[in-house]
């Protein structure tokens, strides 16, 4: 399948799946941990030597918003520290966030602002690329999180998805900022190991 299609599919049958006990067997986690993060492997850009790829739905029971997280593995092997690419759907599945994020949680509020705001200031985004807080995922704590460790994203509807090479672009383009951010991560900041990922998190 597409990488469109793939995506599409989580976004139809995940609320149907999430109503059932979490399993390896269920169509969904199959998708989100397996056939995603193969598909964005196959992209000549993410050498396998260079970048872990890896999907959640959650840990015992079903996430509220699902996610699959792009590393490079120079700056972190784990979303448990560091700085990220992840996709983030939202908890009604009418939406898909491309985001370059910040894996922390117990980094005081103030200090992960002031990252964020760094990240911005680094990265010449593209007229597609957004640098603003309108990040919507849900109403839930976990949700809030994710929204907040966001520093740039673009934004993708259910009913608008584009095509695999529109997404390819995307995420091409995502990289690039990634790496220039890594390249140049100011002193005063925290170094991406001291981080605690949100998307660790279990409930």
């Amino acid at each position: 399948m597409s990488l469109h299609d793939l995506f599409r599919e989580v976004m139809v049958i995940y609320e149907q799946d999430k109503q059932e006990k979490l399993s390896k067997e269920r169509r969904t986690f199959q998708l989100v941990t397996r056939a995603i993060p193969e598909a964005l492997k196959a992209l000549p850009f993410l050498p396998p030597d260079r970048y872990v790829v890896k999907g959640s739905v959650g840990q015992g029971n079903w996430t509220d918003v699902p996610w699959v997280a792009v590393m490079d593995q120079e700056a972190t092997d784990s979303t448990q520290r560091g700085y990220y690419i992840a996709y983030l759907f939202s908890e009604d599945m009418r939406r898909l966030y491309l985001t370059l994020a910040q894996g922390v949680t117990e980094t005081p509020k103030d200090e992960m602002e002031r990252v964020k705001r760094d990240i911005r200031q680094h990265i010449p985004t593209e007229e597609r690329v957004r640098t603003d807080d309108d990040i919507h995922l849900g109403e839930s704590k976990r949700a809030k999180d994710y929204e907040r460790s966001v520093a740039v994203y673009i934004a993708y509807s259910f009913d608008d998805l584009p095509s695999d090479e529109q997404l390819a672009r995307d995420l091409e383009t995502m990289i690039g900022y990634y790496q220039q951010y890594l390249g140049d991560i100011p002193e005063h900041l925290p170094e991406p190991q001291q981080g605690v990922s949100v998307l660790c998190a279990k409930k």
